[in-house]
């Protein structure tokens, strides 16, 4: 169902981390840095990399959100994965945006100790738009009817993904 490199960054970053990505926890794994962006790769399988940003409230210094960009697929192409914390409203999808753009609606689909999440295969245009773009606009709803607004950076995403693409 899903391919091997994805499988093993669904594992990578199954805990939502503040300071330290979940790659760069491994013993002799290697990060790489994009701008706002990290990419590090499985020291025991090097082709399975992963490039992510996380967000961590201002106020709080609590990790909110965690993005990843994962290749999968034969050929590959990437793939979007966002993490919210548990206590995520399901009934309501988590809207992203890019530069204020038409949103997207994507109904969180698993919900593990480290969080909720959904995945979705970008499609070219959205890789388009987030290779020209500034910024990438999260929202979603916590069980207490609390908004989250989320913002993460798209400085270093191409870079980024070339390097992911390799």
């Amino acid at each position: 169902m899903f391919s091997k490199a994805l499988r093993v960054s669904l594992i990578a970053s199954a805990v939502l981390c503040a300071a330290v990505p979940a790659f760069a926890q491994e013993k002799g794994a290697k990060v790489q840095k994009f701008g706002n962006w990290s990419m590090g790769c499985d020291p025991k399988q090097p082709k399975a990399c992963l490039l992510q940003q996380d967000y961590v409230d201002a106020k709080t210094k609590a990790p909110l959100l965690r993005v990843d960009i994962a290749m999968q697929g034969n050929p590959a192409s990437p793939s979007l994965r966002v993490i919210a914390p548990l206590g995520v409203l399901l009934l309501k999808p988590l809207v992203i945006n890019i530069d204020g753009n038409e949103p997207a609606n994507l109904p969180f689909t698993t919900c593990l100790p480290g969080g909720c999440s959904t995945v979705v295969s970008l499609a070219s245009q959205a890789v388009e738009r987030m290779k020209s773009g500034k910024q990438m606009n999260f929202t979603f709803t916590m069980a207490n009817q609390q908004t989250v607004n989320a913002t993460i950076s798209l400085k270093g995403f191409n870079d980024g993904l070339a390097a992911l693409s390799k």
